[in-house]
């Protein structure tokens, strides 16, 4: 028995935006602008000034591919609305006290693995769901998307006079140290902070390749001059409430969910040194690969590492290999963008029925460490002698390797694994 509220919470209320939308029969369509293009199997989102959906969320790759779903399947959206359709037929007021006993219409679920918590009855017969962990969507989504948001402009020069204006430093707060107060009303002007609380996970099994647009505007030219902010008392204090002109807090977002689809498809072509390097393994050193994933970084505190500097996700290879009995995994991190690039790591002692937390971790960990190893982390979990970073061959940021340097570099991956 899966308990209805739990799976929409799974599916449809991963944060404060879409547990206050589902009770309205118009919040997403005054909030956006959609269209989908059938030749090209790609669909326009375009975020209205009027949205209340917060900026910070475009930066969770799990919450975006939840919104192209939503807009690309009828059938997605009719689940959705369908919780407000329940609710203003079950609702009851009694003593000016609102309740309903929450009830909706799950989507197509053919062909979805669900990953639980619960427990069995007596007899064994029946299992109750408590919670749902991981989701694993067998569905399609358009090739490509476009989203844009109608607050997000470059400025681009233009004629017009000089401006000079005095700008407060943000304070940097961790989310460890936020706390949160819905005593207080939030302030629209602040922006959304969107807050990750242990999120669950969700997988596509054709995710959308994303690209994100902003409008270009002509402005005069403005100098920005920073000034310390002062300090206060509110400074780390941020509210869960509906933002609003008046309010007192800078606001905030609870929830979100870590995106564990496998973008190898999408992606490829950023690896394709790396993929190079396994085809020599596979070929020259007999080994076989055992599984290959293409995984985004999450975002961690206010850190914005987990993007690439045109706004798409950075993304982290690893693949599995089996050499003469014995298994590895291989680690590399999307450089795409002209970043430092890591050396690529070897991993041996990796258990199978932990990777799965094993690699979230180790992906936190990298954006945590500033597209660093996090090698304290690693040395937990694998024992010092159980990773090694393996160098690249020179020219490799300009995809000018050698097949000698190539098959080098696959020599020095073979023998990081037998000197464990």
């Amino acid at each position: 028995h899966i308990p209805q509220l739990e799976l929409s919470r799974s599916l449809f209320l991963i944060n404060s935006y879409f547990c206050r939308s589902c009770l309205s029969s118009t919040a997403l369509q005054q909030e956006f602008d959609v269209h989908y293009e059938v030749e090209r199997d790609h669909l326009e989102i375009r975020i209205l000034p009027s949205s209340s959906f917060p900026k910070g969320a475009l930066e969770q790759s799990a919450g975006v591919q939840l919104l192209v779903w939503l807009f690309s399947d009828p059938g997605v959206m009719d689940s959705y609305e369908s919780i407000f359709k329940h609710y203003q037929q079950n609702r009851e007021i009694k003593n000016g006290v609102e309740s309903w006993c929450f009830s909706f219409d799950p989507p197509p679920m053919q062909g979805w693995k669900l990953h639980v918590k619960g427990r069995s009855s007596n007899e064994g017969k029946d299992y109750l769901v408590e919670e749902i962990v991981g989701l694993e969507l067998d569905v399609r989504l358009p090739r490509t998307t476009r989203i844009s948001h109608a607050s997000s402009q470059e400025k681009e020069a233009g004629e017009g006079s000089t401006q000079h204006i005095a700008v407060p430093t943000e304070s940097v707060v961790d989310d460890e140290d936020l706390q949160l107060d819905d005593e207080k009303t939030a302030n629209i002007e602040t922006g959304t902070r969107v807050i990750e609380a242990d999120p669950t996970w969700m997988s596509f099994s054709r995710p959308s390749q994303i690209e994100k647009s902003r409008r270009v505007r002509k402005s005069s030219q403005i100098i920005l001059e920073k000034e310390e902010a002062t300090t206060s008392e509110n400074s780390s204090l941020d509210s869960t409430d509906e933002p609003h002109l008046g309010g007192v807090l800078a606001a905030a977002d609870v929830g979100g969910k870590q995106d564990v689809t496998n973008y190898n498809h999408i992606f490829a072509n950023r690896f394709a040194a790396f993929n190079g390097l396994v085809s020599i393994l596979k070929t020259k050193f007999r080994c076989r690969v055992i599984f290959e994933e293409t995984l985004v970084l999450p975002k961690v505190g206010r850190s914005r590492l987990h993007l690439c500097k045109d706004g798409s996700p950075r993304v982290i290879k690893a693949v599995g290999m089996q050499r003469n009995g014995s298994e590895f995994v291989l680690l590399e991190v999307d450089a795409s963008d002209g970043v430092k690039m890591l050396s690529t790591k070897v991993l041996t002692g990796v258990d199978s029925e932990t990777w799965r937390n094993d690699f979230e971790r180790i992906r936190r960990g990298v954006v945590k460490n500033s597209l660093n190893w996090p090698n304290g982390l690693l040395g937990q979990l694998y024992g010092q002698g159980g990773h090694r970073g393996v160098n690249h061959p020179k020219g490799l940021g300009e995809l000018q390797v050698s097949r000698e340097d190539m098959e080098g570099w696959a020599e020095r991956v073979v023998r990081e694994q037998f000197t464990h």
